[in-house]
């Protein structure tokens, strides 16, 4: 009889299933996946959360051109290191400093960060309101980018066409995760616990209305 003890069955993982479709969507459940999902890596994503908490006071902080710019480019790299962590969390994966660090080496990042800051920033200068739309319609972007390995336009017209889909439920998750974005933006302790709770939720959501295709037979 073998005495070793293998691999955690994926039923017992801490958040196994948390990408699997819902019989209904609903803001509750994707609360409670995210939530599952973010205390079965707490550390590393409070860990990482800091250092986006940390990254995002320094680039607020910048006045010098070069910094903005390179602040704007650097936005969604950052980040893709929670949404890394949120898909090894859900797979039962190993995670390192490489997992975090994946934005870094995806080109297509960098110029996703820039295009979206001047998009919303001429929203916002145009009219406030259409700034706002623009926004929440931008809500699925760096998941798009991330989840399905797409290219910055391409990530961009995604994010756009789900918004429009199912209008409820980007508007619940846009006001869900401003909210946590705010409270983040109070000190970089709240960003750090914060941060990465806006990922996991929007990892959740993204995967209930964007599914995989089903592999071809």
């Amino acid at each position: 009889m073998a005495t070793g003890v293998g691999p955690a069955s994926p039923a017992l993982l801490p958040a196994a299933g948390v990408f699997e479709p819902m019989e209904r969507v609903s803001v509750g459940e994707i609360v409670q996946r995210a939530v599952r999902l973010y205390t079965s890596q707490l550390g590393w994503f409070i860990g990482w959360g800091l250092a986006v908490a940390l990254f995002s006071a320094a680039f607020t902080a910048a006045t010098a051109g070069w910094a903005i710019v390179l602040g704007l480019c650097l936005i969604v790299p950052t980040h893709i290191g929670l949404y890394a962590v949120a898909e090894a969390g859900a797979q039962g994966d190993p995670i390192d400093a490489a997992t975090v660090l994946q934005g870094f080496r995806r080109g297509p990042a960098y110029l996703l960060g820039l295009m979206e800051s001047v998009m919303i920033v001429f929203g916002l200068m145009a009219l406030v309101l259409p700034g706002i739309v623009l926004a929440a319609g931008l809500t699925w972007t760096i998941v798009a980018l991330y989840r399905r390995d797409l290219g910055p336009l391409q990530a961009i017209r995604r994010s756009l066409s789900l918004a429009w889909q199912h209008p409820a439920l980007t508007a619940a998750v846009c006001l869900l995760t401003w909210a946590l974005n705010t409270l983040g933006s109070g000190t970089i302790v709240l960003g750090a616990v914060a941060v990465p709770m806006v990922a996991c939720i929007k990892s959740v959501a993204f995967e209930q209305i964007a599914p995989r295709p089903a592999p071809l037979l």
